[in-house]
């Protein structure tokens, strides 16, 4: 069951009632078969209860009945109505939360000539505001004279905005629904595995919980537990990237470790800290954004699982590191005139599969059984035996304990093991240039 965005519903009939002679051919909501393997805003992908929602909507360029679709989206980016996600127009794109609405080229195989695509924002009070929409086209100078929002780029301005593009770079490569038996995360969509989940969100969660999460949901869960653990905010661009991706894919604990191996630091300890962020200041981002995804290539090919997700993994590394030095370089050279790198989200192709050592689905499963084995026999110890009730609820929670312990200790191990050194790492040298970004 799947339904469109309200607010694109209100953008539709407005544009039917200014020209209800319009032709509609290339008119779009859903996606069709070849939008289905992508993570376009033509799948209903956005959940309202158990509804999909496309946030989504293609109108037909017609200017021989009044609708020039070129115009319509020049309007739009003037006017900067605060539900757009993006809009892709004759071979143009520009984005609200990417380089403050700028149009940039648009490389896809569409060319989006004869139709406009509109997203909106993937927030149910914007997606689904019934708001009319601003058709006037405002004067140039009028929207010239609006204050741009904040370039995220720049490591002078508090960042905030990089969050936004990065997790929508990595839910392209996430992905939705899976639950994979050879994916150590077990169910997930979105990039969250069912553990994490049960821990941030609804203890107790099942597979078809994890099925039905909202992105909402994922979002505040990817902030708290990999963005802002990691302290993103506070790393140079480029390097931003590099780090949240590398966390989500095999765990913050390896990320942030691998960060203090490339820049020298003792790994005792994973948290980007003062003395990370100190280095990192000294450092050439280039360099460190190659050695971290160097050294995560290195990693992800000694499991066992590369087999199954390596060719996937092998694309998304070397697409995370040519677009961090992307960031890197705009951010380095932004005063030269030279314009920031180009959207290219909708190319992305999913590339999912935890990037563990062990597999936490089978530690799980076992300490749950165990436990379960456990209870039983205590109960049954307690029948055949005839001992007392406390004697029997007694062993059966010694047991628990001894299982509880058990998984501990293997838990333990799998962390020490999934965030161990998997190859040698030369530190990056400390200088103030930044020559490796040319």
């Amino acid at each position: 069951m799947w339904r469109v965005a309200r607010s694109l519903e209100v953008l539709r009939n407005q544009v039917n009632a200014a020209y209800p002679g319009r032709r509609k051919e290339h008119d779009g909501t859903i996606g069709d078969a070849a939008h289905q393997p992508q993570m376009s805003d033509h799948n209903p992908w956005v959940k309202d209860g158990a509804a999909g929602v496309v946030t989504a909507l293609d109108i037909t360029h017609d200017p021989a009945h009044g609708v020039d679709t070129y115009a319509i989206a020049e309007t739009l980016r003037r006017n900067r109505d605060h539900r757009i996600k993006y809009i892709i127009s004759n071979r143009r794109i520009f984005s609200s939360q990417l380089h403050a609405w700028e149009w940039h080229p648009y490389t896809g195989a569409n060319p989006h000539d004869r139709h406009v695509h509109i997203s909106v924002l993937p927030d149910k009070a914007l997606y689904d505001d019934r708001t009319p929409w601003n058709l006037h086209r405002a004067p140039a100078s009028e929207a010239a004279a609006r204050p741009e929002k904040p370039n995220f780029v720049g490591q002078e301005i508090v960042r905030g905005s990089s969050y936004d593009q990065c997790l929508e770079r990595v839910l392209a490569h996430e992905g939705g629904y899976t639950n994979d038996p050879r994916d150590p995360g077990g169910p997930t969509n979105f990039g969250i595995s069912i553990y994490d989940y049960r821990k941030y969100l609804k203890p107790g969660a099942t597979a078809a919980d994890v099925k039905r999460m909202s992105l909402a949901e994922a979002q505040r869960i990817y902030r708290s537990k990999y963005w802002d653990a990691l302290c993103c905010d506070d790393l140079p661009a480029g390097v931003d990237y590099t780090v949240f991706d590398y966390g989500v894919n095999s765990g913050i604990g390896r990320a942030g470790k691998v960060v203090r191996r490339v820049l020298g630091l003792s790994d005792a300890d994973w948290r980007v800290n003062a003395d990370v962020i100190a280095a990192l200041k000294k450092s050439e981002p280039g360099k460190v954004i190659i050695a971290i995804n160097d050294e995560r290539l290195t990693f992800l090919k000694s499991l066992r699982t590369w087999r199954t997700f390596g060719v996937g993994w092998g694309r998304r590394i070397a697409e995370v590191k040519a677009f961090s030095l992307e960031l890197a370089r705009y951010s380095a050279t932004k005063s030269s005139g030279n314009g920031p790198p180009a959207l290219t989200v909708l190319a992305l192709a999913p590339a999912s599969g935890k990037g563990y050592v062990g597999n936490l689905r089978q530690l799980f499963t076992a300490v749950g059984a165990g436990a379960a084995v456990l209870a039983s026999g205590g109960v049954l110890a307690h029948v055949a035996a005839g001992i007392e009730v406390w004697v029997a609820l007694m062993l059966v929670a010694l047991g628990i304990a001894v299982v509880g312990l058990f998984a501990w200790l293997v838990h333990a191990r799998h962390h020490a093991t999934q965030d161990a050194p998997g190859s040698d790492i030369v530190p990056v040298t400390v200088t103030s240039t930044a020559a490796m970004l040319g």
